[in-house]
Protein backbone atom coordinates (compact mmCIF):
# COMPACT_ATOMS: atom_id res chain seq x y z
CA UNK A 1 0.00 0.00 0.00
CA UNK A 2 2.00 3.26 -1.28
CA UNK A 3 0.06 5.87 0.75
CA UNK A 4 -3.96 6.11 2.45
CA UNK A 5 -5.57 9.44 2.79
CA UNK A 6 -9.54 10.74 3.69
CA UNK A 7 -10.91 13.64 1.72
CA UNK A 8 -12.10 15.76 3.49
CA UNK A 9 -10.11 16.09 6.87
CA UNK A 10 -13.02 18.21 8.45
CA UNK A 11 -16.49 18.62 7.86
CA UNK A 12 -20.41 18.22 9.06
CA UNK A 13 -22.27 15.27 9.26
CA UNK A 14 -23.96 16.30 5.79
CA UNK A 15 -20.54 15.62 3.93
CA UNK A 16 -19.80 12.31 2.48
CA UNK A 17 -16.24 11.13 3.93
CA UNK A 18 -14.45 9.36 0.96
CA UNK A 19 -11.10 7.10 2.51
CA UNK A 20 -9.05 5.82 -0.52
CA UNK A 21 -5.84 3.61 -0.70
CA UNK A 22 -3.16 3.50 -3.61
CA UNK A 23 -2.55 0.21 -4.30
CA UNK A 24 0.91 -1.05 -6.36
CA UNK A 25 1.14 -5.15 -7.34
CA UNK A 26 1.36 -7.45 -9.92
CA UNK A 27 -2.07 -8.32 -9.63
CA UNK A 28 -5.28 -7.28 -7.98
CA UNK A 29 -5.65 -7.96 -3.94
CA UNK A 30 -8.08 -10.76 -2.91
CA UNK A 31 -9.64 -8.31 -0.19
CA UNK A 32 -9.40 -4.65 0.92
CA UNK A 33 -10.68 -2.89 4.08
CA UNK A 34 -10.50 0.45 5.54
CA UNK A 35 -10.86 0.15 9.29
CA UNK A 36 -12.86 3.58 10.92
CA UNK A 37 -12.24 4.00 14.57
CA UNK A 38 -12.41 0.49 14.88
CA UNK A 39 -15.41 -0.31 11.99
CA UNK A 40 -14.56 -2.32 8.91
CA UNK A 41 -15.57 -1.70 5.53
CA UNK A 42 -14.85 -2.84 2.36
CA UNK A 43 -12.88 -0.43 -0.07
CA UNK A 44 -13.36 -1.11 -3.99
CA UNK A 45 -11.99 0.56 -7.30
CA UNK A 46 -13.00 0.25 -10.72
CA UNK A 47 -8.94 0.01 -11.76
CA UNK A 48 -8.11 -3.27 -13.29
CA UNK A 49 -4.52 -3.08 -13.48
CA UNK A 50 -3.12 -2.20 -10.25
CA UNK A 51 0.92 -2.74 -11.72
CA UNK A 52 0.78 1.79 -12.06
CA UNK A 53 -1.44 1.71 -9.11
CA UNK A 54 -4.94 1.21 -8.03
CA UNK A 55 -6.93 3.59 -6.03
CA UNK A 56 -9.28 1.44 -4.03
CA UNK A 57 -11.77 4.21 -1.80
CA UNK A 58 -15.00 3.84 0.46
CA UNK A 59 -17.37 7.12 0.78
CA UNK A 60 -19.44 6.86 3.41
CA UNK A 61 -21.57 9.89 5.91
CA UNK A 62 -20.49 9.87 9.38
CA UNK A 63 -21.79 10.50 12.85
CA UNK A 64 -20.02 13.46 14.77
CA UNK A 65 -17.18 12.75 16.51
CA UNK A 66 -13.07 12.40 15.59
CA UNK A 67 -12.21 9.30 14.20
CA UNK A 68 -9.21 7.23 13.00
CA UNK A 69 -8.51 5.19 10.22
CA UNK A 70 -6.30 2.54 8.76
CA UNK A 71 -6.13 0.46 5.28
CA UNK A 72 -5.68 -3.57 5.40
CA UNK A 73 -5.24 -5.30 2.26
CA UNK A 74 -5.03 -9.44 1.65
CA UNK A 75 -3.06 -10.75 -1.40
CA UNK A 76 -2.20 -14.56 -1.66
CA UNK A 77 -3.10 -15.48 2.33
CA UNK A 78 -0.67 -12.22 3.16
CA UNK A 79 -1.63 -9.08 4.99
CA UNK A 80 -0.64 -5.62 4.35
CA UNK A 81 -1.28 -2.53 6.14
CA UNK A 82 -1.14 1.32 5.75
CA UNK A 83 -0.03 2.72 8.08
CA UNK A 84 2.57 0.28 8.29
CA UNK A 85 2.96 0.82 12.06
CA UNK A 86 0.79 0.36 14.90
CA UNK A 87 -0.22 4.16 15.06
CA UNK A 88 -3.91 5.43 13.26
CA UNK A 89 -4.35 8.45 10.73
CA UNK A 90 -6.27 11.00 12.33
CA UNK A 91 -9.49 12.13 11.03
CA UNK A 92 -11.93 12.87 9.87
CA UNK A 93 -13.41 15.50 12.62
CA UNK A 94 -17.40 15.37 11.97
CA UNK A 95 -18.40 18.43 13.71
CA UNK A 96 -21.06 20.97 13.94
CA UNK A 97 -20.88 25.09 13.15
CA UNK A 98 -19.02 26.80 15.65
CA UNK A 99 -19.30 29.98 13.53
CA UNK A 100 -21.14 30.08 10.47
CA UNK A 101 -20.06 33.26 8.00
CA UNK A 102 -23.69 33.08 5.74
CA UNK A 103 -21.75 34.77 2.63
CA UNK A 104 -24.37 33.41 -0.17
CA UNK A 105 -27.16 35.64 1.79
CA UNK A 106 -25.04 38.41 3.58
CA UNK A 107 -21.66 40.10 3.76
CA UNK A 108 -21.29 38.90 7.00
CA UNK A 109 -19.21 41.45 8.86
CA UNK A 110 -16.13 41.24 6.39
CA UNK A 111 -14.58 44.62 5.56
CA UNK A 112 -12.03 44.96 2.81
CA UNK A 113 -8.74 46.87 2.71
CA UNK A 114 -5.55 47.10 0.28
CA UNK A 115 -3.78 50.37 -1.99
CA UNK A 116 -5.45 48.94 -4.89
CA UNK A 117 -8.58 47.29 -3.25
CA UNK A 118 -10.83 44.88 -5.67
CA UNK A 119 -12.43 42.86 -3.08
CA UNK A 120 -16.39 43.60 -3.31
CA UNK A 121 -19.82 41.81 -2.70
CA UNK A 122 -22.26 40.87 -4.74
CA UNK A 123 -23.74 38.29 -7.39
CA UNK A 124 -21.07 37.16 -9.68
CA UNK A 125 -21.54 37.77 -13.51
CA UNK A 126 -18.34 37.20 -14.46
CA UNK A 127 -16.10 34.18 -13.40
CA UNK A 128 -17.79 31.30 -12.09
CA UNK A 129 -20.98 32.91 -12.88
CA UNK A 130 -22.73 31.49 -9.63
CA UNK A 131 -22.07 30.44 -6.15
CA UNK A 132 -23.13 27.09 -4.45
CA UNK A 133 -24.40 28.35 -1.47
CA UNK A 134 -27.18 31.42 -1.72
CA UNK A 135 -26.77 34.19 -4.43
CA UNK A 136 -23.83 36.41 -3.36
CA UNK A 137 -19.81 35.91 -2.68
CA UNK A 138 -17.36 38.03 -2.24
CA UNK A 139 -15.22 38.75 -5.58
CA UNK A 140 -11.77 40.41 -6.56
CA UNK A 141 -14.46 41.10 -9.37
CA UNK A 142 -17.99 40.85 -9.94
CA UNK A 143 -18.38 41.29 -13.75
CA UNK A 144 -14.77 41.27 -14.78
CA UNK A 145 -10.93 40.74 -14.15
CA UNK A 146 -9.43 41.90 -11.35
CA UNK A 147 -6.73 45.05 -12.39
CA UNK A 148 -2.53 44.97 -12.61
CA UNK A 149 -0.57 46.00 -9.81
CA UNK A 150 -3.81 44.87 -7.34
CA UNK A 151 -3.14 44.57 -3.72
CA UNK A 152 -6.61 43.81 -1.85
CA UNK A 153 -7.06 42.28 1.51
CA UNK A 154 -10.51 40.86 2.52
CA UNK A 155 -11.16 40.45 6.69
CA UNK A 156 -13.20 38.29 8.58
CA UNK A 157 -14.48 39.72 12.12
CA UNK A 158 -12.77 38.47 15.41
CA UNK A 159 -13.55 34.81 15.82
CA UNK A 160 -13.74 33.30 19.54
CA UNK A 161 -12.47 29.53 19.41
CA UNK A 162 -12.00 29.10 22.88
CA UNK A 163 -15.05 26.53 23.07
CA UNK A 164 -13.72 23.96 20.89
CA UNK A 165 -10.91 21.82 20.96
CA UNK A 166 -10.83 21.13 17.42
CA UNK A 167 -11.36 23.63 15.19
CA UNK A 168 -11.33 23.73 11.33
CA UNK A 169 -12.10 26.71 9.21
CA UNK A 170 -13.78 25.21 5.56
CA UNK A 171 -15.17 27.66 3.02
CA UNK A 172 -16.01 27.60 -0.53
CA UNK A 173 -14.05 29.41 -3.26
CA UNK A 174 -13.11 29.32 -7.16
CA UNK A 175 -10.75 30.84 -8.38
CA UNK A 176 -8.38 31.81 -11.95
CA UNK A 177 -5.53 33.60 -12.13
CA UNK A 178 -2.83 34.91 -15.13
CA UNK A 179 -1.35 31.61 -16.35
CA UNK A 180 2.09 31.39 -16.10
CA UNK A 181 4.80 32.18 -18.53
CA UNK A 182 8.66 31.10 -18.53
CA UNK A 183 9.22 33.47 -15.49
CA UNK A 184 6.62 31.68 -13.42
CA UNK A 185 3.08 32.52 -11.70
CA UNK A 186 2.34 36.09 -11.21
CA UNK A 187 -1.08 36.56 -9.29
CA UNK A 188 -2.70 34.57 -6.94
CA UNK A 189 -3.49 34.67 -2.86
CA UNK A 190 -3.03 33.43 0.60
CA UNK A 191 -4.84 32.81 3.43
CA UNK A 192 -3.16 34.52 6.79
CA UNK A 193 -4.27 34.59 10.32
CA UNK A 194 -4.37 37.48 13.48
CA UNK A 195 -4.10 35.69 16.67
CA UNK A 196 -5.79 37.85 20.01
CA UNK A 197 -5.00 41.31 17.86
CA UNK A 198 -1.32 40.14 16.76
CA UNK A 199 0.60 40.59 13.72
CA UNK A 200 -1.18 38.45 11.01
CA UNK A 201 0.99 35.21 9.00
CA UNK A 202 0.34 33.20 6.73
CA UNK A 203 -1.00 29.71 7.22
CA UNK A 204 -1.41 26.54 4.95
CA UNK A 205 -4.78 24.84 3.72
CA UNK A 206 -4.51 20.88 4.92
CA UNK A 207 -3.96 19.88 1.19
CA UNK A 208 -1.51 22.58 0.48
CA UNK A 209 -1.10 25.69 -1.38
CA UNK A 210 -0.57 25.40 -5.72
CA UNK A 211 2.82 26.46 -6.56
CA UNK A 212 5.21 29.30 -5.77
CA UNK A 213 4.37 33.03 -7.09
CA UNK A 214 7.31 34.85 -8.29
CA UNK A 215 8.91 37.96 -7.89
CA UNK A 216 6.51 39.88 -10.04
CA UNK A 217 3.47 39.88 -8.02
CA UNK A 218 3.36 43.56 -6.56
CA UNK A 219 2.43 42.64 -2.54
CA UNK A 220 5.69 42.06 -1.14
CA UNK A 221 4.00 39.95 1.43
CA UNK A 222 3.30 36.92 -0.86
CA UNK A 223 6.08 37.35 -3.03
CA UNK A 224 7.80 34.62 -4.15
CA UNK A 225 4.86 33.07 -1.66
CA UNK A 226 3.21 29.29 -1.91
CA UNK A 227 -0.39 30.70 -2.91
CA UNK A 228 -3.21 29.74 -4.76
CA UNK A 229 -2.73 30.52 -8.22
CA UNK A 230 -2.78 29.71 -12.06
CA UNK A 231 -6.18 29.33 -14.11
CA UNK A 232 -6.91 26.16 -14.29
CA UNK A 233 -6.35 24.51 -10.67
CA UNK A 234 -8.95 25.88 -9.05
CA UNK A 235 -11.44 26.88 -11.85
CA UNK A 236 -14.47 25.35 -10.27
CA UNK A 237 -16.17 25.76 -7.03
CA UNK A 238 -14.60 23.61 -3.87
CA UNK A 239 -14.46 23.55 -0.34
CA UNK A 240 -10.80 24.63 0.82
CA UNK A 241 -9.65 22.99 5.02
CA UNK A 242 -7.29 24.83 7.26
CA UNK A 243 -7.04 23.21 10.52
CA UNK A 244 -7.01 25.75 13.29
CA UNK A 245 -6.29 23.34 16.05
CA UNK A 246 -2.81 25.38 16.88
CA UNK A 247 -5.09 28.63 17.87
CA UNK A 248 -7.66 27.50 19.82
CA UNK A 249 -8.56 28.91 23.04
CA UNK A 250 -7.59 32.26 21.03
CA UNK A 251 -10.01 34.95 19.49
CA UNK A 252 -8.43 35.33 15.71
CA UNK A 253 -9.48 37.06 12.20
CA UNK A 254 -9.27 35.68 8.90
CA UNK A 255 -7.33 37.48 6.01
CA UNK A 256 -7.61 36.77 2.35
CA UNK A 257 -5.09 38.33 0.87
CA UNK A 258 -4.79 38.80 -3.31
CA UNK A 259 -1.78 40.43 -5.57
CA UNK A 260 -1.28 40.93 -9.19
CA UNK A 261 1.55 41.81 -11.34
CA UNK A 262 1.87 44.84 -13.92
CA UNK A 263 0.29 42.87 -16.75
CA UNK A 264 -2.65 40.13 -17.98
CA UNK A 265 -5.59 39.65 -15.96
CA UNK A 266 -8.21 36.92 -15.17
CA UNK A 267 -11.42 36.75 -13.39
CA UNK A 268 -9.69 35.92 -10.06
CA UNK A 269 -10.84 34.76 -6.47
CA UNK A 270 -14.38 34.48 -5.35
CA UNK A 271 -15.46 33.54 -1.98
CA UNK A 272 -18.56 31.51 -0.26
CA UNK A 273 -20.00 30.15 2.64
CA UNK A 274 -17.33 30.23 5.17
CA UNK A 275 -17.78 28.13 8.52
CA UNK A 276 -15.56 27.23 11.27
CA UNK A 277 -16.81 23.69 12.26
CA UNK A 278 -15.73 22.59 16.01
CA UNK A 279 -16.44 20.99 18.42
CA UNK A 280 -15.59 18.65 21.87
CA UNK A 281 -14.62 15.12 20.66
CA UNK A 282 -16.97 12.54 21.29
CA UNK A 283 -13.87 10.01 21.67
CA UNK A 284 -13.40 6.72 19.49
CA UNK A 285 -15.86 4.56 21.34
CA UNK A 286 -19.16 6.72 20.21
CA UNK A 287 -17.14 7.43 16.84
CA UNK A 288 -17.03 4.19 16.23
CA UNK A 289 -20.34 3.22 15.97
CA UNK A 290 -21.61 2.08 12.40
CA UNK A 291 -24.61 4.18 11.10
CA UNK A 292 -26.13 1.12 8.86
CA UNK A 293 -26.17 -2.08 8.87
CA UNK A 294 -23.58 -3.89 6.55
CA UNK A 295 -22.44 -7.39 5.53
CA UNK A 296 -18.97 -8.05 4.72
CA UNK A 297 -17.71 -10.49 2.20
CA UNK A 298 -16.03 -13.89 3.76
CA UNK A 299 -12.26 -14.01 4.42
CA UNK A 300 -10.90 -15.71 2.92
CA UNK A 301 -12.47 -16.78 0.04
CA UNK A 302 -12.46 -19.34 -1.74
CA UNK A 303 -11.72 -21.03 1.82
CA UNK A 304 -10.62 -24.76 3.01
CA UNK A 305 -11.64 -25.83 6.82
CA UNK A 306 -13.23 -22.32 7.22
CA UNK A 307 -13.99 -18.57 6.90
CA UNK A 308 -14.95 -15.42 8.59
CA UNK A 309 -18.14 -13.44 8.04
CA UNK A 310 -18.21 -9.93 9.51
CA UNK A 311 -20.83 -7.62 10.17
CA UNK A 312 -21.88 -4.12 11.42
CA UNK A 313 -24.93 -3.18 13.20
CA UNK A 314 -26.14 0.69 13.53
CA UNK A 315 -27.34 -0.15 17.04
CA UNK A 316 -28.09 -3.84 19.49
CA UNK A 317 -29.91 -6.49 17.63
CA UNK A 318 -30.98 -9.83 17.51
CA UNK A 319 -30.24 -11.15 14.22
CA UNK A 320 -29.78 -14.16 12.00
CA UNK A 321 -27.18 -14.95 9.39
CA UNK A 322 -28.36 -17.36 6.34
CA UNK A 323 -25.69 -19.34 4.44
CA UNK A 324 -26.19 -19.81 0.63
CA UNK A 325 -24.21 -21.88 -1.57
CA UNK A 326 -25.16 -21.38 -5.27
CA UNK A 327 -28.15 -20.12 -4.42
CA UNK A 328 -28.99 -22.93 -2.20
CA UNK A 329 -29.47 -22.79 2.16
CA UNK A 330 -26.71 -24.19 3.41
CA UNK A 331 -26.93 -23.14 6.93
CA UNK A 332 -29.27 -21.43 9.38
CA UNK A 333 -27.50 -21.15 12.74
Amino acid sequence: IEGGYVHPIAGGTEDDYTFSALYTSNVLPDSAFVFISGAKYPLSTTDTDPTDGAVFSYTTTLRMGAYNYSFCFFTGGQEYRYPRTTELNEGPFVQEYLVHFDIGASASGFTTAGTLNDWEYGTPTSGPGDVPVGTNCWATNLDGDYRNQSVSELVSPEIDLSSSADPFLIYYHWYCFQPPNSYGYHDGGIVAISVDGGDRFKICPYYGYDVALSRYVTSGEIKRQFAFADDDRGNFWHKEIFDLRPYRGHTVQIYFLFSSSQVNTEPGWYINDMAIYGSIPTGVEEASIPQNLSLLEPFPNPFNANTSIQFNLAKDAIISLDIYNNGALFRHP
